[in-house]
C-alpha cells in the first residue's frame, strides 16, 4: 500500500535506512494516514541505536534515554523516534521497571496500548505490517486494547484517558471489554498526576468531537473519580446524564475557542446543571463555597499554574459584571472593559448564554462597546502619583493604591479632570474624613 508522507519526513527515513538499519512509521501517525488524515505529529521506529542514529543529525537531536526515544528537529519538522523495544512490568501505574532494546516487531507491538497504534508501515517498500489486527479496527471504528485490556490499563492508568480522548477525537466507540475494563478500573485514575489530567481533558475539550469525550468520562464515573475530592457534583445517576448532556452545544462551541475559555465553559456547566433548582444566582461569588472548589480544583488537583487558574477564574467571575453593570454609566462599563481577559469573558458569555434573548442584548451591548471604545479612554492620563499623595500626609501601603484607583475610577466617570482637583478630591475624601 502505498501511502503519501512528506518529503522532509521521508529524507530522514531514507537517511536511516541508507545506514542499513529498519525504519517504520508507527503510532498515531500511520492511524491517521490511513484514516486519510495528515499527521500533526510524525512517530517512526528503528532498530538502530539511538546514540548511532544522533550522529546521522547531528545538533538536531535529543535523546531521551530513559524511553529509548530520539527527538528529532528536522527543516522545520518534529519528528519522535523510537529504538524498538519490550518493556517489563509497570509498578508504579506509569513508567516499566524494565526496557529491552533490540527487539522485534512483534515484541516491540506487546508494549503499546491500542491496536488502531499498533500498525507499522515500511515507507521504503510500501509495505503495511498489523500483527495486532489494528487495520480491522479503524475499519470497525474502535477503541480495544492490544492483549487483557484489564493488564494493558492497570500497567499505566494514564491509558484510561487516552482510550477516551481518542474515542471522542476519532468518533470511535470503546470495544466492549476495553470499556467494561475502564469501569472496573476507574478509580486508578485518581492516581495519575494532576499535570497528566490537566493535559489529557484540555486535549479533549478542544478536539473537533469535544463532548463525545467529556460524555465518556461522566458515564465511566472518572469525571467523579477526578473531580469530587474538591468539586461537589450530584451523585452519579442516569439523572445526572440527562442534565449533563443539556450541555453538549455549549461544550462542542467551546473547542473552537482558547484551553482557558473552554475549562471555563466545561467547569460552569458541571456546576449550572448541578445548582439547576433557580436557588442557585447567576453571578457567583467570589467567596461563595463553589467559586472556593473551583479554584481549589484547578491549583490541588490539576496544577494548573497561578496565570491559567486565575484566567479562568476571571472568566467566570467577570460575567456577572456583564450581567450587572449600570450600562448608562461611563464609569461602571469603562471599568468593566478594563477587566482582566474581557474578550475571553465575552468569548465565555456568547457560548453559555447566545439562547437567551435577554442575554444575547447584554453580549450585543458589550460587543460594541469594545469595538468602539478607544484603548486610551480606558487608561487616562494619571494626574497624581504616589509621591503626591505621601506629601499630602497619606502614609506608605496599600491605601496608596486604592486611592490612585479611585482616582482613576473618577477620571473614567470624567467628575476629575485634572491634577488639582485630584488632591482636593483626596483631601476631601481621604484626609478630612479622618
Amino acid at each position: 500500500m502505498q501511502l503519501t508522507i512528506p518529503d522532509k519526513v521521508m529524507k530522514v527515513i531514507k537517511t536511516i535506512k541508507s545506514s542499513g538499519s529498519n525504519i517504520y512509521v508507527v503510532g498515531g501517525s500511520i492511524r491517521d494516514l490511513l484514516l486519510g488524515e495528515e499527521p500533526k505529529d510524525w512517530d517512526l521506529a528503528t532498530n538502530m541505536d539511538l546514540n548511532e542514529l544522533s550522529k546521522l543529525f547531528p545538533n538536531r537531536a535529543i535523546i531521551r534515554q530513559e524511553y529509548k526515544v530520539l527527538m528529532l528537529s528536522y527543516m522545520g519538522t518534529d519528528l519522535q523516534i523510537a529504538q524498538l523495544r519490550s518493556e517489563g512490568k509497570y509498578r508504579d501505574g506509569r513508567h516499566p521497571d524494565l526496557i529491552k532494546a533490540g527487539v522485534t516487531l512483534k515484541e516491540d507491538v506487546k508494549r503499546r496500548d491500542f491496536t488502531i497504534n499498533g500498525i507499522y508501515y515500511d515507507p521504503i517498500n510500501s509495505k503495511i505490517i498489523d500483527h495486532v489486527d489494528g487495520i480491522s479496527d479503524l475499519k470497525k471504528r474502535q477503541i480495544k486494547t492490544i492483549g487483557e485490556s484489564s493488564v494493558r490499563l492497570s500497567e499505566d492508568y494514564l491509558r484510561i484517558l487516552r482510550a477516551i480522548r481518542f474515542a471522542g477525537k476519532l468518533k470511535f466507540n470503546i470495544e466492549k471489554n476495553t470499556f467494561d475494563s475502564i469501569l472496573n478500573l476507574s478509580n486508578l485514575t485518581k492516581r495519575i498526576s494532576g499535570e497528566r489530567v490537566k493535559d489529557e481533558i484540555t486535549r479533549m475539550l478542544l478536539s473537533e468531537n469535544a463532548f463525545h469525550s467529556i460524555e465518556l468520562l461522566v458515564r465511566s464515573k472518572i469525571l467523579h473519580n477526578l473531580f469530587s475530592d474538591f468539586l461537589v457534583l450530584p451523585k452519579f445517576s442516569s439523572k445526572f446524564l440527562k442534565d449533563f448532556k443539556s450541555s453538549k452545544r455549549k461544550i462542542e462551541n467551546a473547542s473552537s475557542t482558547s484551553s482557558a475559555v473552554s475549562w471555563a465553559i466545561f467547569l460552569r456547566c458541571l456546576f449550572l446543571e448541578y445548582y439547576n433548582d433557580k436557588k442557585f444566582p447567576e453571578i457567583i461569588p467570589k467567596k461563595s463555597t463553589i467559586y472556593v472548589q473551583v479554584s481549589d480544583l484547578l491549583k490541588l488537583k490539576l496544577k494548573f499554574n497561578n496565570t491559567e487558574r486565575k484566567k479562568i477564574l476571571n472568566i467566570l467571575q467577570n460575567q456577572q459584571f456583564l450581567i450587572v453593570s449600570n450600562k448608562d454609566e461611563n464609569k461602571i462599563w469603562k471599568k468593566t472593559l478594563r477587566f482582566p481577559f474581557i474578550i475571553e469573558t465575552l468569548e465565555f458569555f456568547r457560548i453559555m448564554y447566545s439562547s437567551n434573548k435577554g442575554f444575547s442584548e447584554i453580549l450585543n451591548f458589550w460587543t460594541e462597546k469594545l469595538k468602539t471604545t478607544r484603548l486610551a479612554d480606558l487608561q487616562p492620563k494619571k494626574l497624581i502619583k504616589g509621591n503626591d499623595l505621601i506629601k499630602l500626609g497619606i502614609g506608605k501601603g496599600p491605601d496608596i493604591e486604592k486611592i490612585l484607583l479611585t482616582i482613576e475610577e473618577e477620571q473614567l466617570e470624567e467628575r476629575i479632570k485634572s491634577k488639582k482637583q485630584a488632591i482636593e478630591f483626596v483631601k476631601k475624601q481621604f484626609i478630612e474624613k479622618k
